[in-house]
């Protein structure tokens, strides 16, 4: 039976007193936590919108994905949180500019609230190399 070690990464976005990481390495496979469009370091999102949060919150998740060895091409699947279905052709915009031709597989659900009253969060997992 082969042992998959399990490795951290914190790129500064996750406050240390909250109790996950940026991301996490099992074998080849990286799996990121749900990001949300925040300055680093403030417990606020960006002002904007659901596209301004959108366009930060990528741009933690691809932190973290190149901090475990990633990148956004290698993305297999992305979990799209939204307070408001309203906004789905916003976010589409954004997502579809972000990842360009990649075409990872993808839900989006609508929730009741997000974390910072914010108003789009994604996870996602990804292959290394």
């Amino acid at each position: 039976m082969t042992t998959i070690e399990l490795e951290v990464f914190n790129t500064g976005r996750v406050p240390d007193s909250l109790p996950f990481c940026s991301a996490i390495r099992a074998g080849e496979t990286v799996y990121v936590s749900g990001c949300l469009g925040h300055p680093v370091g403030e417990q606020r999102v960006v002002e904007g919108g659901v596209a301004a949060e959108a366009r930060q919150a990528l741009q933690h998740m691809r932190d973290s994905l190149e901090a475990a060895g990633s990148s956004v091409d290698r993305v297999a699947k992305c979990l799209v949180f939204l307070t408001d279905m309203a906004d789905f052709e916003v976010m589409n915009e954004v997502y579809s500019a972000f990842f360009g031709s990649h075409r990872p597989a993808r839900s989006t659900v609508a929730v009741a609230e997000l974390a910072l009253d914010a108003k789009f969060e994604i996870e996602c997992v990804a292959l290394v190399g």
